[in-house]
């Protein structure tokens, strides 16, 4: 099937068990029934592009253009609150959320918002680039830029990057063995990584906006990764990347991309 009625262009998507969900250009979140797929609602509170989606048992959630996440909730699709990320200079980019907290891709930060208040936890600066994609896997949060950067997900702390492609990545998924980066050299990158333990969160935290942690991510040991790549011709850097992060030893890839048109998801 084909599903037709949104009237701009799709920015992001997500699927559980019982629906789809897609951002759109005209401002919109769109929800279609599965297996159906017929056309539930569209949630139109944004005033901006909804440039992120996500959604779990409890909330459905919307990254704006306008830097501000716009949560609904699941079971009626009412407007729960919609939460600022910035000025009217701040771009959104990206949402992920999970029991504890919602993350924002803004600008070249992740807002981490405890979800007891939704008031900012801590920000993460990454060394690289705009978020455009964040998504996270046993202890782990991964965010996608330039390059693919992770970070501890229970201290906060930066790891490592995953840089082996010479553009940017513009969306990251996991599963139990690899990591996968579709970067805008039409390639997709794929790394093998050891399987993590299982996430166990503590409960969260209630801060306030005066007890925001203000502390520079500092990079800790590196998770094993040990890359691999399907290519059909070697990218060559275009020299845009001027940060050079120094977190532990880099993982040896030999690329082997695998080409067809700029990817934007993964």
């Amino acid at each position: 099937t084909i599903l037709t009625e949104p009237a701009g262009n799709i920015n992001s998507v997500f699927s559980d068990a019982d629906y789809l969900y897609a951002g759109s250009d005209d401002n919109k979140l769109y929800v279609w029934d599965k297996p159906s797929f017929t056309l539930n609602t569209s949630l139109s509170d944004s005033s901006r592009d909804v440039v992120g989606v996500f959604a779990d048992s409890q909330y459905i959630y919307g990254q704006g253009e306008n830097a501000k996440i716009y949560i609904w909730n699941r079971s009626d699709f009412s407007l729960f609150t919609a939460i600022s990320g910035g000025g009217i200079w701040d771009t959104g980019y990206s949402v992920y959320a999970d029991n504890n907290y919602t993350y924002s891709g803004i600008n070249d930060k992740i807002q981490v918002k405890s979800k007891s208040n939704f008031a900012i936890y801590t920000e993460l600066s990454d060394p690289w680039s705009s978020v455009k994609d964040i998504t996270a896997h046993g202890s782990y949060l991964y965010d996608a830029g330039v390059v693919i950067s992770i970070w501890d997900r229970i201290s906060f702390k930066y790891i490592k990057t995953l840089e082996d492609n010479p553009d940017a990545v513009g969306a990251v998924f996991i599963d139990s063995n690899y990591i996968y980066g579709a970067s805008e050299d039409s390639n997709i990158y794929i790394w093998v990584g050891a399987p993590t333990p299982e996430f166990s969160p503590t409960p969260s935290p209630s801060p306030t906006p005066s007890t925001i942690p203000t502390s520079t991510p500092v990079p800790t040991a590196s998770p094993t990764v040990t890359p691999t790549v399907i290519p059909s011709s070697t990218p060559t850097p275009e020299g845009y990347r001027t940060p050079t992060p120094t977190p532990t030893a880099e993982p040896t890839l030999t690329p082997t991309p695998y080409t067809s048109g700029a990817c934007h998801s993964v």
